[in-house]
């Protein structure tokens, strides 16, 4: 009887057992890390001994290096296919990202132009309005049918000043490389012409529409290999004639790093052209659009940046020089020199300004409070005429007016306010809202608020939070802490629909305004750069500390999230301070800063970054540079690096070189994957399916490193 007993008392367990396995959340078996062959390169750069065993792993064209690459995605995919979350979070998505919004219009003539993200089509249709705003719109141009898998993007457009003709840059596979197309905008044919050697052109037209102006670079094989990326120069394209006719027009004996760019005046009558050597300053030119005349120096050689625009007689510029945080002046277009300027908005107490659009007898003054929007109408005499009330702190995008307009266009969006079109009559003082996407999230189930934390300087960093609405601080929430930090660039409220997701199963998603942007001017962006790089990871790490100190998460439940200049600052933050996150995701990354200025346009980024070939810059770069700073045994957090194979701004090789060391280095069952997108870049005109799909994954990914529901 007893055995019996004890025979029906081990099978009631062995049910019970086989209840609980077949709930429990499945676990997810890692393959073994594909190991990199080490060379023995080592080298020595002012009098420091450098160690670089995976030197082979930049040469991408490698049978081997594309064997590595090969397994690597291999294993990253097998590790993804078993969390049974992704495939949902994919589902999620889909139903989140299936809604149409508008961009902000811009207008030429009696024509509105915009572009119109459709449900999950992969990239944004261009439309246009005919007579008026409110006019039926008519597609114009769709990107989704130049490619069968939807990796052909828009980066630029133009329309001709008599409204006929639409000049557009399209690239494909996510490479910043383009090629320019011209449109007939009645009846849709596509001229012969085709200009080659651009990325992301601004093209201006000629007052009589009959050609264009373009930045280009050298033809092959007419400057060493290495330098294809570099040496922009500005010519001038007729319609109906070959590229190679082209007339050359500005740019002869200047440094080949120079960045040129140009736009026109929005009178059309002047040609503006803007020369940087540096993120923080700038040259501009002018002259009349047609003319071979010289380009007269609006301002050169002064320490600050400026943007200008002519209205009427009047120069009217922004500019940071002697106004850290910005100021509008104006002068008379027969003195230009600085001597000769007069303030029409003084720098402010607060806040900063940004920029500023003409409208009829007056600006919109840009600007921005606490990495909030804010715009205000000033006249021409300086007296201010009031503000423009937004619907929630967010951000304004596509400030626009055509020349001597009362029309003003705006986009606007928050982090759950979807992104919506405004118009604006600076004569009635009335906004009227266009069009706005068609709600997918329901705002009021997540909560959002700004905070403000000390630095390890004492310095008050602001930061976003988003979660769920009741959320409780009980140091147990999964944490998403977000930054990026540099080339002057702010981190501003947009709608985090692909963040639901992970909002709707308890995350947290942090945003820190790191010193290196804009969010505070001139002088934030300067406190973060070149030798001041260490504030920006001292910031984002004192990030995770006050999270940690506030008990919104943990060490074991904070991951770090960054890409590019982002994806520098989260591989050197986990290198500093590997033991405060749990997880990391490093994407697009910077990571030997001392080879960073060999591939693509990465010699731009020295007077961001440093010169490593300069012995006291190369000691802020050596002191920080996450590649070399990787030591074998240490506990690293559980890391996702993410590249992609058409990369031409970022070099992929800082992923691969990066992923092998530090899967060498970290203990045992601290996991590092590699994922190599294909058919795409740097992230500008990823298609949305792979946007999604990359989502889903990251999610995924964070959900297993963080121990949470695989699952759900």
């Amino acid at each position: 009887m007893k055995r019996i007993e004890t025979i029906t008392v081990l099978a009631l367990l062995a049910l019970l057992a086989g209840a609980l396995a077949a709930t429990a959340a499945p676990r997810v078996r890692v393959p073994k890390p594909i190991p990199a062959r080490t060379g023995k390169t080592t080298y020595t750069l002012h009098g420091v001994s450098i160690s670089d065993p995976y030197r082979w792993l930049e040469n991408e064209k490698d049978p081997a290096v594309k064997g590595w690459i090969d397994k690597q995605q291999k294993r990253t995919e097998s590790v993804l296919a078993q969390i049974p979350a992704r495939k949902r979070i994919v589902a999620e998505l889909k139903k989140l990202y299936d809604y149409t919004s508008d961009s902000s219009y811009f207008v030429r003539g009696t024509r509105y132009f915009f572009f119109r993200k459709e449900g999950l089509k992969n990239q944004p249709l261009l439309y246009l309005r005919d007579g008026s705003y409110t006019a039926k719109a008519r597609l114009l141009l769709d990107p989704n049918t130049l490619s069968k898998d939807g990796t052909v993007a828009i980066q630029r457009v133009r329309v001709s000043p008599d409204g006929k003709l639409l000049a557009y840059a399209a690239a494909a596979k996510g490479s910043d490389w383009s090629e320019i197309r011209v449109l007939v905008i009645d009846g849709g044919a596509l001229r012969s012409d085709r200009i080659t050697r651009v990325r992301w052109p601004n093209m201006v037209w000629t007052p009589d529409s009959r050609g264009f102006y373009y930045v280009a670079f050298p033809p092959p094989g007419s400057v060493p290999k290495a330098d294809q990326t570099y040496y922009r120069r500005l010519f001038y394209h007729r319609l109906g004639t070959p590229q190679s006719e082209d007339r050359f027009v500005f740019g002869e004996g200047r440094v080949k790093e120079e960045w040129i760019g140009q736009y026109a005046s929005s009178d059309d009558r002047y040609h503006l052209i803007e020369t940087s050597l540096d993120w923080a300053k700038n040259d501009l030119y002018l002259r009349p659009i047609g003319s071979k005349g010289p380009f007269r120096a609006i301002a050169q050689g002064l320490d600050g940046r400026f943007d200008a625009d002519v209205i009427g007689d009047k120069l009217v510029v922004f500019t940071t020089y002697k106004a850290p945080r910005g100021r509008v002046m104006w002068t008379t277009l027969d003195k230009l020199a600085f001597d000769h300027w007069k303030t029409l908005v003084a720098e402010p107490q607060t806040g900063v300004i940004t920029g500023f659009r003409a409208v009829k007898d007056a600006i919109v003054v840009q600007s921005v409070v606490d990495v909030t929007s804010r715009l205000t109408i000033v006249g021409l005499d300086g007296r201010p005429r009031g503000s423009i009330s937004l619907p929630a702190k967010g951000t304004v995008d596509g400030l626009f007016a055509a020349h001597g307009s009362s029309e003003l266009f705006f986009s606007f969006q928050s982090w759950v306010f979807p992104p919506t079109v405004f118009r604006y009559d600076t004569a009635t003082r009335r906004l009227t809202s266009l069009a706005s996407a068609k709600k997918t999230v329901d705002g009021a189930r997540y909560v959002t608020e700004q905070v403000f934390y000390p630095s390890k300087d004492g310095t008050k960093i602001p930061m976003f939070l988003i979660y769920k609405r009741g959320l409780k601080k009980n140091g147990k929430n999964p944490t998403e802490l977000y930054g990026y930090g540099g080339f002057n660039i702010s981190i501003n409220p947009v709608f985090i629909v692909g963040a639901i997701p992970w909002l709707e199963r308890g995350g947290i998603l942090a945003v820190a305004n790191l010193r290196g942007g804009g969010e505070y001017g001139d002088k934030w962006h300067r406190a973060g750069r070149r030798g001041t790089k260490q504030n920006v990871f001292d910031d984002f790490i004192a990030a995770g500390e006050w999270l940690i100190h506030e008990r919104y998460t943990s060490r074991k439940r904070l991951a770090i999230r960054g890409g590019s200049n982002g994806g520098l600052l989260v591989s050197a933050v986990m290198t500093q301070r590997p033991e405060l996150f749990g997880a990391v995701i490093c994407a697009v990354p910077l990571t030997d800063m001392i080879r960073y200025p060999i591939s693509t346009v990465a010699r731009l980024w020295m007077k961001e970054y440093g010169d490593p070939n300069k012995p006291n810059e190369f000691e802020w770069l050596w002191s920080y540079s996450p590649y070399h700073k990787l030591k074998a045994g240490t506990k690293y957090p559980i890391t996702m690096v993410m590249t992609a194979d058409h990369d031409d701004r970022v070099d992929p090789f800082h992923a691969r070189k990066f992923a092998a060391r530090l899967q060498a280095s970290t203990t045992p069952g601290q996991h590092v994957l590699l994922r190599i997108e294909s058919k795409a870049g740097h992230g500008a005109g990823t298609p949305l399916m792979k946007r999604i799909l990359a989502t889903a994954d990251r999610y995924a990914f964070l959900l297993w490193a963080l121990g949470m529901r695989i699952d759900k």
